[in-house]
């Protein structure tokens, strides 16, 4: 939009992308069993407090973003975007989405328009910088699990000599 070129086809598909949004979903299942069984069992402090984290005040607050995201959406942009567009977000038989401008040229000189596109990217990058923090938090956890489940395998592998070790010595 912001080179003079004419409309083209294809733009219709790129229109609906921009104001497509994902969100990414963490199956916490787990995390939930546990958080109702009670976390005494786990005796690192550390991951104690990484699994909160990730799991508690990350999803929370990508669930607020996600719920001002989506007022932003259907109180703001939604409404003009019926008004710059013939349809928002149709989807044809090969399941994709488009969107074609009521008049190109209107569109591309709407400072509406490209305030809503602004907007809505950096909504986006802020949604993602902190999927990002979730995912790197979810990443330590794994460390921690791992390095856990090391050490439990070595006392594992002590109590078993300890209590063993004789006896498979001896028919060796």
């Amino acid at each position: 939009m912001e080179t003079d070129r004419p409309y083209i086809d294809s733009l219709k598909f790129h229109f609906a992308n921009v104001h497509t949004r994902y969100i990414a979903l963490v199956r916490d299942q787990a995390y939930q069993n546990m958080k109702n069984y009670g976390f005494g069992f786990i005796k690192n402090d550390t991951l104690k407090e990484e699994l909160i984290r990730a799991y508690e005040t990350n999803t929370n607050w990508l669930q607020e973003l996600n719920e001002r995201n989506n007022l932003y959406e259907s109180q703001i942009v939604v409404p003009l975007l019926t008004e710059l567009f013939e349809r928002v977000f149709t989807v044809d038989i090969d399941d994709e989405k488009w969107m074609v401008p009521r008049n190109y040229e209107t569109l591309k000189s709407s400072k509406t328009y490209r305030n809503i596109l602004k907007t809505t990217l950096l909504k986006r990058k802020e949604y993602i910088e902190y999927e990002e923090v979730r995912y790197q938090r979810l990443l330590t956890v794994h460390e921690l699990l791992k390095r856990e489940i090391a050490s439990i395998n070595h006392l594992y592998k002590i109590l078993v000599f300890l209590t063993f070790g004789d006896f498979f010595t001896a028919m060796g």
